[in-house]
């Protein structure tokens, strides 16, 4: 693979971004997670190609080059006004060159998160969702786009409409690091609304409902969370010992503020 790898690497043409298309691949990334693995190096060093690979009048029909030099851009955790101009340039290209590519607007909804189009960014999700309606990680980062920029009880109702997003190992990894954010920002309110919303939905989550207590607790409402977290040891008999540890740490943590 290495040989392989310093092969490509050596030639540098124009066309290069075909021997590497599977880097920008069908499973949903998020912001630069298209770069790991063995031909993140390569991709990286597309970006920074000079103008017979970057110029935006170079392979103007070739929908692919503007899918990996907007990836490679995006990656890029500072750019130049020129280098972001051609990633808009090319994301616009390749939606107009290839609709019906489920990678192409996984890319735009990077790339109109990082600006603040929150509906430009949902409009590109839904397209995405719809090409890949049994990638069970594309429901999963719709889902938590709805949770962390939308509104939580979207979240769950979507999580009901669509349950194996809670079952899938990669699609429940891409729900639980969502609702770490919650924490990660003290997002109290979404957090409990986030179980309430749960609960009305008939959606069964540990995380959530641990969610709830925690945060019911912080929220001053301490009856709550011990009345939660007893629902949660009803229902998951198995994870007793957690659940009592991080009811112990939530109140005593909640006891050393007052």
């Amino acid at each position: 693979m290495s040989e392989m790898i310093a092969e490509l690497k050596a030639k540098k043409t124009p066309y290069l971004e075909r021997d590497i298309r599977a880097i920008a691949s069908n499973v949903p990334r998020g912001r630069g997670g298209h770069l790991s693995g063995v031909g993140g190096e390569i991709l990286a060093d597309l970006a920074m190609f000079e103008a017979g690979y970057t110029d935006r009048n170079s392979n103007k029909n070739d929908y692919v080059h503007s899918l990996v030099t907007a990836s490679a851009f995006l990656s890029l955790a500072q750019r130049t006004a020129e280098q972001q101009a051609l990633m808009e340039d090319n994301l616009a290209r390749m939606e107009r060159l290839s609709p019906n590519r489920q990678e192409v607007f996984w890319i735009g909804t990077q790339i109109r998160l990082e600006k603040g189009d929150l509906d430009g960014a949902e409009e590109r999700f839904r397209r995405a969702v719809e090409l890949s309606p049994d990638v069970p990680a594309a429901h999963a980062e719709y889902a938590a786009f709805l949770m962390v920029y939308r509104d939580v009880g979207r979240a769950a109702a979507y999580a009901r409409e669509r349950p194996e997003i809670l079952r899938d190992a990669d699609a429940d990894a891409i729900m639980q690091r969502a609702t770490l954010r919650l924490v990660d920002e003290d997002r109290y309110a979404d957090m409990y609304e986030l179980y309430q919303a749960s609960v009305r939905e008939g959606v069964s989550s540990l995380q959530w409902t641990m969610l709830g207590a925690l945060s019911a607790v912080m929220l001053g409402q301490k009856d709550e969370g011990l009345r939660i977290a007893d629902e949660a040891r009803r229902a998951w008999p198995d994870k007793v010992e957690l659940i009592d540890r991080l009811m112990e740490q939530q109140l005593k943590a909640v006891e050393g503020n007052e």
